[in-house]
Formats: structure tokens, C-alpha cells, sequence
């Protein structure tokens, strides 16, 4: 029963495939990520995929470990930077890799999520590399 939603006292089974924690948005969001520990290595140009309020996903053309912390830096100025865990690590068709980050520092606030959602796409973060 961990997962299930009680909706109007009616039992809500999550679907056996997807038993994700919070919802997903779709997004494609320009941001920099690095290592957080190495302030000397490069800010590589990655885009937000989908964000929800304990993580996101961000395609990027280099792959991070599972388990090591990315500082994810948004091009929209308006946004804060968040450090997320890398939580798993795929390598998609097109020699991209995409990461699913959950937030260190906790779940975003609804206001904070919705100011994801609502940025716009932005061009590259000046000397990232794409």
C-alpha cells in the first residue's frame, strides 16, 4: 500500500510500472552543471528534461557518477542554483547521457517549482561547454 493515494476516501493505485514519488513536469530548461566539490572543473551545458519536487532529470554530453552531488546552475537569473545527487545514469541513443538528480537540500517548494516551470528557454550559459 506505500505509494497509494486515498483521494475522497477511494484508493488510488499507482501503476505498477511507474511508482514515482511526485509528479513530473516536462520541461526543457538550458542549465551549467559541474561537480559540486571541483569549483576548477568546466560548467557543462546540459537542459532540464523534467523537474518535479524532490529531483529532476537533465540530458547532458558528459556522464556524472551515480552518487556524486552536481551543482545545476539555471541560465534564467531569477532562479537559484540547487545541488542534486545523481541517483541513476543512462546513456540515450544520440550519445547523450541523461541523469536522474534528486535535490540535496530537500523538496523544492511549490513556488520554487513553479518558477521552473514557468522559465523560459534560454541560450547557453556563457563558457559552458556544449
Amino acid at each position: 500500500m506505500s505509494g497509494d493515494i486515498i483521494n475522497s476516501g477511494v484508493l488510488l493505485r499507482q501503476s505498477a510500472e511507474d511508482r514515482r514519488q511526485w509528479v513530473r513536469y516536462p520541461r526543457r530548461v538550458a542549465v551549467g552543471c559541474r561537480a559540486a566539490e571541483s569549483v576548477d572543473e568546466p560548467i557543462w551545458l546540459a537542459h532540464i528534461q523534467n523537474i518535479s519536487l524532490g529531483g529532476l532529470r537533465i540530458i547532458c554530453e558528459r556522464p556524472f557518477e551515480s552518487g556524486t552531488t552536481v551543482l545545476i546552475s539555471p541560465t534564467d537569473r531569477r532562479l537559484m542554483p540547487q545541488l542534486a545527487l545523481v541517483v541513476h545514469v543512462s546513456e540515450s541513443q544520440d550519445g547523450l547521457w541523461a541523469m536522474g538528480c534528486a535535490f540535496t537540500s530537500g523538496l523544492l517548494s511549490e513556488d520554487d517549482l513553479l518558477a521552473w516551470i514557468k522559465s523560459p528557454e534560454e541560450s547557453p550559459l556563457p563558457g559552458a561547454v556544449a
